[in-house]
């Protein structure tokens, strides 16, 4: 690379040969474990026959995308000169004029370049690229920082908006307690996430601790009169809740994969909508994030959809079983065949014979004890209950 310091000169910038050889290695080891994923239900019968329609277009995907990086890595280099900054990839080049460039948005991975024009380029630059500040300073003096324009805009947002405060003070005060909440919030969740998953004692104080979470999240977003956001992918002004509410939906479906074995899975979809939706319709219509004609900040709703999707699943499973006052039938069982799904996320399966309303043989998971104590051609006993929901929920004993 020129390292003359005169910006009229062209300079080159890329990733020193050290990094590019690991991410090379790692590419290469990626696609390996692509190619593996992806014939994998072909050469280990232990796979579910199934498996192949997710497995497949997963392990191919994986392929695609770490070609795809390997191609980055090698090929990738960005060309700046004193009035344009040009990106050379694998398949092509794209080129910004320093009077087309809207700005920049800098975080702890990429340097991301802006058009003017929304149909123009738009350029990311890896900052472990070598000398990568060179060309943020560069970017600096001609471009202002996006990140930071956006956040002035959302205080001054704040700071005008009177439901927030009778003066720019009280406004200024209100944000800064929301902030301060928002942390709290955030903080108390990833305590419950933890106790949820590591140490559930006493169990239904943990569940109702964490059931509550999000109701509580939607009392917060309707007292400060939707000041709190939920996208997590965007800095911003506001404060979020959305680190909470990832962990705590994600810990209670966890919960409730783990401690509930329902006979039939496709009656939980409605249960799930019934609790899910009212929660999202009420944050969605709560929070000033979503009502906006900023077509950006609807991109969060999705992703709150598919988390309040996972709470829903969890809640109706768990409260399906909690409330249950169902007396169980009994049956016994003969084991046909057990395995382990993955040797590395230890999921146990024993596959049973027909038994009660069964009328061929299904899987069911247990714990590393009991698959460990079960021989096959054992039998097994299993207790069936009607559930509170009319989900029929069952337990497997020796």
């Amino acid at each position: 690379m020129n390292t003359t310091s005169n910006i009229s000169e062209v300079k080159e910038y890329r990733h020193s040969q050290l990094f590019r050889t690991f991410m090379a290695l790692a590419c290469v080891l990626g696609i390996g474990i692509g190619v593996y994923i992806s014939l994998v239900t072909f050469i280990d019968d232990s796979q579910q026959a199934s498996a192949v329609y997710y497995l497949l277009p997963v392990g191919l995907s994986f392929t695609l995308y770490m070609l795809g990086t390997l191609l980055t890595i090698l090929y990738s280099k960005f060309i700046l000169t004193h009035d344009r900054i040009t990106e050379v990839g694998a398949f092509g080049q794209k080129t910004l004029m320093a009077s087309q460039v809207k700005g920049y948005h800098l975080d702890s991975t990429y340097l991301t370049v802006y058009p003017k024009n929304k149909r123009g380029p738009k350029m990311k630059i890896g900052v472990s690229m070598k000398n990568s500040q060179e060309v943020l300073t560069w970017l600096s003096a001609r471009s202002p920082n996006l990140q930071v324009v956006t956040y002035r805009e959302e205080e001054n947002e704040v700071f005008t908006e009177k439901s927030y405060g009778a003066t720019a003070s009280e406004r200024q005060a209100t944000l800064q307690k929301a902030r301060q909440v928002a942390t709290w919030f955030n903080l108390q969740g990833y305590a419950l996430t933890a106790w949820l998953i590591f140490f559930p004692y006493p169990y239904h104080v943990a569940l109702l601790a964490v059931g509550l979470y999000p109701v509580m999240l939607v009392w917060l977003s309707y007292k400060y009169k939707g000041l709190f956001r939920l996208n997590p992918f965007r800095a911003s002004a506001y404060p979020t809740v959305a680190y909470a509410l990832f962990f705590i939906t994600l810990a209670i479906a966890l919960r409730a994969y783990n401690d509930v074995q329902l006979l039939d899975y496709g009656l939980i979809w409605g249960w799930s909508g019934a609790v899910a939706l009212p929660v999202f319709l009420i944050m969605f219509f709560t929070s000033q994030e979503f009502i906006t004609k900023k077509t950006k900040n609807l991109r969060g709703a999705p992703i709150v959809a598919v988390l309040l999707a996972l709470y829903g699943y969890g809640i109706s499973a768990l409260a399906n079983v909690m409330f249950d006052t169902s007396i169980p039938a009994t049956f016994t069982a003969k084991i046909l065949e057990k395995r382990e799904a993955n040797q590395h996320t230890k999921v146990y399966y024993l596959t049973l014979a027909p038994w009660g309303p069964l009328v061929k043989a299904d899987e069911i998971f247990v714990t590393q004890d009991i698959y460990e104590k079960i021989v096959i051609g054992d039998s097994v006993s299993l207790q069936l209950y009607a559930g509170a929901f009319h989900m029929p929920w069952v337990v497997l004993t020796k």
